[in-house]
C-alpha cells in the first residue's frame, strides 16, 4: 500500500501542477493598446522607418521574446525618415491628408517639464573637487 502511495503521488502532483499551470495561463491580463482609426490609416504594406524598428528590435532582446521573432523583425525592410513620401501622410480611408496628432502629455512628462531636462530645473550643476 504504501509502495502504491508513492507511485500514485507524483501523478498527482503532475496533475496538480498542470492544472496550476493552467490557471497561470487563464489569468487575466490587464494591457494598453493604441488601436488608430481607420481614418487615421495609411496604406497597408509600406515599410517602417528604421528608429521605429530598432526600438521594436530592442524591446524584443530586453524582454528576450522567441528568438525567431527578433530575427524576423531584423530582417524586415525599412526606411530612413526623411525617405518617407506622401504615403505616410495619407488616410488610406478617405485619400485626405493626415493632420499631425496633438501633443498629449503625460505624467512623468509634465513632471520633466516642471523640474527641467536634467531634472534640476535648468540649474547647471559643478562638480566638486575631491
Amino acid at each position: 500500500s504504501a509502495a502504491l502511495d508513492q507511485v500514485a503521488q507524483p501523478q498527482l502532483d503532475n496533475a496538480e501542477e498542470r492544472q496550476q499551470q493552467q490557471r497561470q495561463q487563464q489569468q487575466r491580463i490587464i494591457a494598453v493598446a493604441f488601436v488608430s482609426p481607420p481614418e487615421r490609416c495609411i496604406q497597408d504594406g509600406l515599410p517602417p522607418i528604421k528608429r521605429y524598428l530598432d526600438h521594436l528590435i530592442e524591446g524584443a532582446q530586453h524582454w528576450q521574446l522567441d528568438p525567431h521573432y527578433t530575427a524576423w523583425l531584423a530582417q524586415h525592410p525599412s526606411i530612413a525618415a526623411e525617405q518617407r513620401g506622401n504615403k505616410y501622410y495619407t488616410s488610406v480611408a478617405d485619400g485626405q491628408s493626415l493632420k499631425a496628432w496633438p501633443k498629449i502629455r503625460t505624467g512623468s512628462q509634465q513632471q520633466q517639464q516642471q523640474r527641467g531636462r536634467g531634472g534640476y530645473q535648468g540649474a547647471k550643476r559643478s562638480r566638486q573637487p575631491k
